[in-house]
C-alpha cells in the first residue's frame, strides 16, 4: 500500500511540476513583445519630408536606412550634390586604409606654416599658436572630423597623395557615387570664378587671398551657379548611406581604425542650428558641410545595444534663401528622421 501511495504522490508531483513549467513558458511567451513595420507611419513620414523639401527654392535629397526594420526611405536620392566638408570623411578613411596597410604612420608628424592656412576654419588661426606648427596626422584628422578644419584637410589630402588617391581608394572599396577631385584651396578659387595656377608649390594662403580679392560680385554670382552644377567633389545621399554603413560595420577598415573614426565622428561639434541633438541616450556620429547655397549632413544615430543604427544623409544645393532659413529647414528634416520609430508594437 505504501508503495502505491508513494507512486501516486510521485505522479502528482510530476504533474504539478510539468504544469508549473508549462505555465511559466506561457507567461514568458505572453510577456514577449512582438513588433511589425508601421507602413502607414513610413508613408506619412515620406509625405511630410517631401513637403518640407518643397519649401526650399533649391533641391534637397534625403536618404535614410532604419536598421531595426531593414527599410529605407529616399527622396531625390540619386541626385548629385556638392559635398562641401562632408567629403572630409572619405579623405580620413583613405588615410586610415593606408595606415592599416602599413604604408603610413597615423602619428607621423607634419610641419605646417602660416601659408598652409585655409579660409573658414583653421586651427592655426588660434592666437595661442606660433608661426611654425608640427602636428600629427592623427590630430589633423581629428580636427577635420570634429571641427571641420580646412587647413588640416588640405594637409592630409597632400599626405595621402592628393584627390586621385582618395578616388582610387573609393573605387577599391566599390563606392560609386562619391567624388573627391580638388583640394579645398581649389574649391575656394572656383567659388569666386578663379583658377589656381598649375604649380601647386605656389598654393599659399597669401595667393588665395589675392585671388579671392580679385573677384567681383557679378563674377561670384555666376561662379556660384556653375559650382552647384559642377560634377566634381559631389555625391548622392544614397551613396553616403552605403559608405557609412560599410564604414560602421567594419567592412572598409581594421577594427582599430573603424573604432577610431566612428568614435571621432561622434565628437563632431559643427552643425549648430542645423542638426538636432541626439534624442535620449542615442549617440550621433556625423559630418556636416556647408558652402554658399549648400547645406549637408550625413551620418548615423546609434540607439544602443538592442537596436541597429539609423543611417541618414540630407543634402541641399542651389538655394538662394537666407542661411538661417536653410538651417531651420535642415533641422526640421533631420529631426523627423531622428524621432521616427519604424516599428509598432502588436503584442
Amino acid at each position: 500500500m505504501r508503495k502505491i501511495l508513494r507512486s501516486i504522490l510521485s505522479l502528482v508531483m510530476a504533474i504539478l511540476i510539468l504544469w508549473s513549467c508549462n505555465k511559466e513558458k506561457e507567461e514568458r511567451v505572453q510577456r514577449l513583445s512582438i513588433y511589425e513595420v508601421d507602413t502607414l507611419a513610413m508613408r506619412n513620414l515620406k509625405s511630410e519630408l517631401e513637403a518640407l523639401c518643397n519649401e526650399s527654392n533649391g533641391k534637397i535629397g534625403v536618404s535614410a536606412y532604419f536598421g531595426d526594420s531593414d527599410l529605407s526611405l529616399h527622396i531625390n536620392e540619386s541626385e548629385f550634390y556638392p559635398l562641401a566638408s562632408v567629403y572630409k570623411v572619405p579623405i580620413v578613411a583613405t588615410l586610415l586604409a593606408k595606415v592599416d596597410a602599413g604604408l603610413m604612420n597615423f602619428d607621423t608628424l607634419i610641419r605646417l606654416s602660416l601659408e598652409d592656412r585655409r579660409h573658414s576654419g583653421c586651427f592655426m588661426d588660434d592666437s595661442t599658436y606660433q608661426n611654425s606648427y608640427v602636428i600629427s596626422a592623427r590630430t589633423l584628422c581629428r580636427e577635420m572630423l570634429t571641427r571641420s578644419d580646412n587647413c588640416a584637410t588640405d594637409a592630409i589630402l597632400r599626405l595621402v597623395g592628393g584627390p586621385r588617391a582618395v578616388q582610387d581608394q573609393l573605387k577599391l572599396w566599390d563606392m560609386p557615387g562619391i567624388k573627391v577631385n580638388r583640394y579645398l584651396i581649389e574649391i575656394f578659387a572656383d567659388l569666386v570664378g578663379k583658377k589656381m595656377p598649375e604649380n601647386q608649390q605656389t598654393w599659399t594662403f597669401s595667393l588665395i587671398n589675392k585671388i579671392l580679392a580679385s573677384s567681383n560680385y557679378q563674377l561670384r554670382l555666376a561662379a556660384r551657379s556653375n559650382f552647384w552644377k559642377d560634377s566634381r567633389d559631389n555625391g548622392s545621399p544614397e551613396a553616403f548611406i552605403r559608405f557609412h554603413r560599410a564604414l560602421y560595420e567594419g567592412l572598409l577598415l581594421s577594427s582599430t581604425s573603424t573604432k577610431w573614426i566612428c568614435e571621432t565622428m561622434a565628437e563632431c561639434r559643427t552643425g549648430v542650428g542645423m542638426v538636432p541633438s541626439a534624442p535620449g541616450a542615442c549617440i550621433l556620429a556625423h559630418k556636416t558641410g556647408s558652402l554658399p547655397g549648400i547645406f549637408n549632413d550625413a551620418g548615423w544615430l546609434d540607439k544602443g545595444e538592442d537596436h541597429r543604427p539609423m543611417f541618414y544623409a540630407v543634402f541641399l544645393k542651389a538655394s538662394t534663401r537666407k542661411q538661417s532659413e536653410d538651417k531651420e529647414l535642415m533641422l526640421k528634416i533631420i529631426n523627423k528622421l531622428f524621432l521616427f520609430e519604424p516599428l509598432k508594437k502588436i503584442q
